[in-house]
């Protein structure tokens, strides 16, 4: 149940440069600042729905919705990349076909191979959770390398593919917690999650009502109580709060002085 939240594009010096309508722009031309780097960097608080934001855009790109014109797309979480070993060295096909994306052997995935090679643009790249990477991942190094069937340790393989050295055209999302470091020579976008807005948060409450009295109820009590309605802003708390109350409906409707943080932990807390 997805519904869009605030995704404000800031420049190479932090200037506001407005908001993405929706993520069907998020790799669109709108907010490039940098033509000549390859990566859209969408940053966040916890919560702000980051990796539900790539699971939504990877939706869109499997009913050709996203803004793109990409024919491939690898998604990668960044934890995958803290449990190798140093000693560990695969190819970027490896890389592919064993740790994410499910191709047959034979014809089919030679087919892929050669249409990503002939057009890296063809290809999206997402990372999701980069702050997620061990500490000991040093962005500064200069060793990188620039071919697919050379083998490398896997966070080397990442920091080539980031920097255009691996497949360059390719298209690359990163997302990373407020505050994660990150070479600004790589980013050619930069969006910031921010959290619903009030006209979101209502319309993210529609849908999760869709016409079921009870949990009309949950949404009234909580946009009447202005604490819990600026908690759910952030889309994870939200969802937690709703989830919380639908599930104990019958004893919220015997409160009487409306729901309040203190009595949705009470209520759990009796479960």
């Amino acid at each position: 149940m997805y519904t869009d939240t605030l995704m404000e594009l800031l420049s190479d010096k932090n200037e506001r440069l407005g908001y993405l309508e929706g993520v069907d722009q998020l790799l669109s031309q709108k907010g490039v600042f940098n033509d000549k780097a390859q990566v859209t960097f969408i940053t966040g608080d916890a919560g702000t729905g980051k990796s539900i934001l790539l699971q939504q855009s990877q939706s869109l790109w499997s009913k050709g919705e996203l803004d793109t014109g990409a024919r491939f797309l690898f998604a990668f979480s960044c934890r995958q990349f803290s449990a190798f070993q140093e000693s560990d060295k695969i190819s970027l096909w490896d890389l592919i076909f064993k740790h994410n994306y499910t191709c047959p052997d034979g014809d089919m995935r030679n087919n892929v191979v050669e249409c990503i090679l002939k057009n890296p643009e063809m290809a999206i790249f997402t990372f999701d959770g980069y702050d997620e990477i061990n500490s000991n991942f040093d962005q500064g190094t200069d060793y990188e390398i620039s071919s697919t069937e050379e083998t490398a340790h896997p966070l080397v393989l990442l920091k080539s593919l980031l920097s255009g050295k691996l497949l360059n055209g390719s298209q690359k999302v990163v997302t990373a917690r407020t505050g994660t470091e990150f070479l600004s020579m790589l980013v050619r976008k930069r969006v910031i999650l921010k959290g619903f807005s009030i006209d979101q948060l209502q319309k993210y409450t529609d849908k999760y009502s869709h016409g079921n009295e009870d949990q009309k109820l949950v949404s009234v009590q909580i946009n009447s109580n202005h604490l819990l309605q600026s908690l759910c802003l952030i889309p994870l708390f939200c969802w937690i709060v709703f989830e919380s109350c639908s599930q104990s409906v019958e004893i919220l409707k015997t409160l009487d002085h409306g729901v309040t943080l203190t009595s949705i932990f009470m209520v759990l807390k009796n479960r």
